[in-house]
């Protein structure tokens, strides 16, 4: 193969995130705390390994759940390992998922083995949890705030706000 020319702007690809790759005592329990926790959707499970996906295909459209032949993209990868060393969490890595509702997400959570770490805030961008999985993992949980201050971006200029008040796009 041939190199890539970093030199020229618009000649270099970044990387892309394929999934994230978890190791766990029990997989299919792992699993099902992902599933009925968070709503991923398991798309592969066995005793050694496991796939769940977030609903949508590679360009990021639905995926219908009645069609058995479309695959959610991989967002989690969940691989059995029985090194205790392998184990070992610390409070790295930080799995963050964007939920559409923190109490539902938070209390099924809760039920399935997490603990929260810390309370839930409220930032103007809207709430934020840190939970740790049954497995040891952290996972930081966002929903969006439906205020028109909110949104993605924290730092709106001071014209933007101004006219957002008045009214005005």
């Amino acid at each position: 193969g041939r190199a890539q020319d970093l030199s020229r702007p618009g000649r270099y690809m970044a990387a892309i995130l394929k999934h994230v790759l978890l190791l766990q005592r029990n997989v299919p329990a792992a699993a099902a705390f992902y599933e009925q926790g968070l709503g991923l959707i398991v798309t592969q499970c066995s005793d050694s390994y496991a796939e769940l996906g977030d609903g949508l295909d590679e360009n990021g459209r639905p995926v219908d759940p009645k069609d058995e032949k479309a695959k959610p993209r991989t967002v989690l990868a969940l691989k059995a390992v029985g090194n205790v060393s392998q184990l070992t969490t610390g409070y790295s890595p930080f799995v963050n998922f964007e939920v559409r509702d923190m109490d539902t997400a938070v209390n099924n959570m809760l039920r399935m083995g997490a603990e929260l770490d810390g309370p839930i805030k409220y930032p103007p961008q809207g709430k934020v949890a840190a939970l740790r999985g049954p497995d040891g993992h952290m996972l930081g949980l966002y929903e969006m705030s439906d205020s028109p201050f909110a949104g993605g971006n924290v730092m709106m200029d001071m014209d933007s706000v101004n006219a957002l008040k008045k009214g005005k796009d």
